[in-house]
Formats: C-alpha cells, sequence, structure tokens
C-alpha cells in the first residue's frame, strides 16, 4: 500500500516538476512546497491522524466481542451470520 501511495504521489509530482521546468516556475507554485513538506503542519495532520486511528480502534474496542465481528465482517464486505 505504501508503493501504490508512493507512486500516486509521482504522478503528480513528477508532471507538476515539468510544468515548473517548461515554465521556468518552482515547483512550490504548484502546491508541491519541498523546503516545508515536513514542516509544522505536516506534524499536526500526522499527530491528529494517529489521534483519531487510537480513538476509532478504543471505540471498537469497547464494543461487545459480537459487534465487534459485525463491524469487521462490515469492513471486509462479508455477510454477518445469521
Amino acid at each position: 500500500m505504501l508503493l501504490v501511495e508512493f507512486l500516486l504521489f509521482l504522478v503528480v509530482w513528477l508532471p507538476a516538476c515539468l510544468m515548473a521546468w517548461i515554465e521556468q516556475r518552482s515547483a512550490s507554485d504548484y502546491g508541491l512546497p519541498l523546503e516545508s513538506a515536513f514542516g509544522k503542519l505536516f506534524w499536526q495532520g500526522s499527530a491528529l491522524g494517529v489521534a483519531e486511528i487510537v480513538a476509532l480502534m478504543g471505540c471498537i474496542a469497547k464494543l461487545p466481542p459480537d459487534h465487534r465481528t459485525v463491524v469487521m465482517r462490515f469492513h471486509l464486505n462479508q455477510e454477518p451470520r445469521r
């Protein structure tokens, strides 16, 4: 999955760099600032994303076992047993 995400990023980044080179601009003009790629907003978003995942997993863990299997089967697109 990480490889797929990286390839999707390259599909956007490479044409933007090409267009920046053709138009004699920087890549940051296209919304891809390399100098602030791991800046303050990146780390704030990362922390928020981790917090959301932890909260979701905590909520699922608090469910009774029967409800957990329904949530997992729904996520896996399987029909629950009756």
